[in-house]
């Protein structure tokens, strides 16, 4: 989703030189095409993240619209003040870009494990936009940049699939009016959407169908799931995030009367002597296509 990420913001900072893009000593292999078309709108201010929080909201107060990127937990736990008062208090439209969302750098050991910024962030009166594939990068930006609000974008590190239709994805905002009663529906955002696509090819679908919706946007959740709500019979979340605080949570806060059509899968304690890959972190936590199949199975 990176590259994805630098080639759509490119596209806007072309024709807009309010466009700012500010990263935190990184970059390199991702952003040198960035560089190299809009310099004077690109800027590495290295390992500062906190005082980078502040620039940048300094940068939205002058009339720019500038994203602040940097790895995983780095510009949004280590800044979360600075995102607090400077940003989200002063009704700011700068926005927050975290890659590696989740276990994306997960042989890097947990300082770089993504797995509890929406317990920190959802609080706070910020739009949070959470693509699971490449593809909704580009829709993430462009209600970023019309919103002009505070924001925070969280990115998978790299190598993410697009998913469609025929692998039983919709991506939220689309039409599922014609999905059959009784459906499974399984609400994910993130990489680990790719878990519950492997568990649904295995899950035999004779009696009920099972679709999977990718939340990418905060805004409007509400209001496009309460209409799944009435229509379907069960849902699933799936999250690569702790439990308190997480989507699952979110879920629950929205429709607090449809607890029993509602099963999470998300991370309940977590240790912080795992480490590695994605796939081997979510066999640990639970959170992979096995359990993700059995859960329908039971469901």
């Amino acid at each position: 989703m990176r590259k994805e990420f630098a080639a759509e913001l490119l596209k806007y900072a072309l024709d807009n030189p309010l466009i700012q893009l500010v990263v935190g000593d990184l970059g390199y292999g991702v952003f040198e095409e960035f560089q190299q078309a809009v310099p004077l709108q690109y800027e590495n201010f290295g390992v500062t993240e906190q005082s980078s929080v502040s620039v940048v909201a300094g940068m939205a107060k002058k009339g720019l619209r500038p994203f602040y990127y940097s790895i995983g937990n780095f510009p949004t736990l280590r800044a979360l003040e600075q995102i607090r008062n400077d940003v989200c208090y002063m009704q700011l439209p700068a926005t927050i870009v975290s890659v590696g969302v989740g276990f994306g750098y997960g042989t890097a050991g947990y300082s770089h494990h993504l797995i509890e910024d929406l317990s920190s962030l959802s609080s706070m009166d910020i739009d949070v936009y959470m693509p699971s594939m490449p593809n909704e990068v580009s829709m993430c930006l462009y209600e970023i940049i019309r919103r002009e609000r505070p924001a925070y974008l969280r990115l998978g590190k790299g190598g993410e699939k697009n998913f469609s239709k025929e692998d039983g994805v919709y991506s939220y905002r689309e039409d599922l009016s014609q999905c059959k009663p009784n459906t499974l529906v399984i609400l994910v955002n993130g990489p680990v959407v790719e878990e519950a696509v492997k568990a649904r090819k295995l899950f035999d679908k004779k009696f009920r169908d099972v679709i999977i919706v990718s939340c990418w946007s905060s805004n409007n959740l509400s209001e496009y799931l309460s209409d799944l709500l009435r229509a379907e019979a069960k849902f699933l979340v799936v999250e690569e995030h702790v439990t308190r605080g997480g989507f699952g949570s979110w879920i629950d806060e929205i429709f607090p009367k449809n607890a029993e059509k509602v099963e999470k899968l998300s991370i309940e304690k977590v240790n912080r002597d795992f480490t590695g890959s994605s796939g081997y972190l979510r066999k640990k936590y639970q959170i992979d296509s096995e359990v993700i199949l059995k859960t329908l199975q039971r469901l």
